[in-house]
């Protein structure tokens, strides 16, 4: 009686830990068709701030907003626009 118990609490267990890889959908990875589209201006002098306008911009279209122009300029091409 006693193994039996054991076996059973062993299979639960089991149960348990697999439970949520048979839960999770696969989902598409590629981006969705944009509901509207931006300009994003950089500018050229920091190198911390490139990468983060490349993060932005890679999240952005992942929520359906797309990326007309990628401009990686000096602030004087920024500046008379802001």
């Amino acid at each position: 009686m006693k193994r039996i118990s054991k076996l059973f609490t062993v299979a639960i267990i089991i149960c348990i830990a697999l439970a949520p890889t048979l839960i999770v959908k696969r989902t598409k990875t590629e981006n969705p068709t944009p509901f509207f589209s931006i300009t994003v201006l950089c500018p050229n002098t920091n190198t911390d701030r490139s990468a983060w306008v490349i993060l932005i911009t890679t999240e952005l279209m992942k929520i359906d907003i797309g990326i007309d122009e990628f401009k990686h300029v000096g602030w004087r091409y920024i500046s008379p626009r802001t």
